[in-house]
């Protein structure tokens, strides 16, 4: 590999953990904010990211900051769902 190359695949993964981390707190927020668990497309919706952006950093997030709530009727999708909630709240 050259040193080029090398260059270019730690500027990705930098940029990459950026993002993620921009990503996280974001969620973070929105969550902190809400008076009540919200549902994974309750808060693709409030931040405007993609369902699956926020799928995967939940996900990342589970059990460190954030923990599942009760099931309840998605105000999005109108389906029955799995909140997320601030670890301990």
């Amino acid at each position: 590999m050259t040193v080029a190359q090398t260059s270019k695949d730690n500027y990705f993964d930098i940029r990459h953990e950026k993002v993620t981390a921009r990503q996280q707190k974001l969620i973070l927020k929105v969550v902190k904010a809400s008076n009540k668990d919200l549902t994974r497309r309750e808060i693709a919706h409030h931040t405007k990211l993609e369902n699956s952006s926020v799928a995967g950093r939940v996900n990342e997030m589970m059990g460190v900051v954030l923990e599942e709530g009760d099931k309840r009727k998605c105000r999005i999708s109108k389906r029955m769902c799995g909140t997320v909630k601030v670890k301990g709240k």
